[in-house]
């Protein structure tokens, strides 16, 4: 996505919104965004059903993070009044899971994260899963290298 780009233009938009960006992963380090995020990637929920769940919250604190999470694109509103999770916020969750897959698998606790990463990686059990995801990353990891014997080569010239 990023490679037609001019590097330098690149730069000048990241340091001259470096601000709102670096907003935006405070925000979404909060955990109760991801809650949120986490709730909504189940069922869609109205405003008042997010407020039972968010009881302990001042009501106005899960209207600003929904308010948020909606001009970011991760939610969104349908005709029933539900907020649901969009696609971007979905890709985000799950990018976000296949970044910690194996601290979240040495947890006591991996029993229920079972069927999380079966649907991410589609995989039905945890060698299955983690083959899959080490596939995956020395894809990634090939890319990358690829991406950067490339630039240098095209640097020497």
């Amino acid at each position: 996505m990023f490679r037609e780009l001019n590097k330098k233009d690149l730069q000048h938009a990241v340091t001259t919104n470096s601000k709102k960006l670096t907003g935006l992963f405070g925000f979404l380090s909060d955990p109760i965004t991801l809650e949120i995020m986490s709730i909504l990637a189940i069922e869609p929920l109205t405003y008042k059903a997010l407020k039972v769940d968010f009881s302990d919250l001042d009501k106005n604190a899960v209207a600003s993070y929904l308010v948020h999470l909606s001009e970011f694109g991760y939610i969104g509103v349908n005709k029933k009044e539900e907020y649901y999770l969009t696609d971007e916020g979905e890709d985000l969750l799950v990018s976000s899971l296949k970044t910690i897959f194996y601290d979240l698998l040495d947890e006591e606790n991996n029993e229920n994260l079972k069927p999380i990463f079966a649907r991410i990686f589609g995989g039905r059990d945890i060698r299955e899963i983690k083959r899959k995801h080490t596939m995956l990353t020395a894809n990634v990891r090939l890319g990358i290298g690829a991406r950067l014997r490339t630039s240098k080569r095209d640097a020497m010239k």
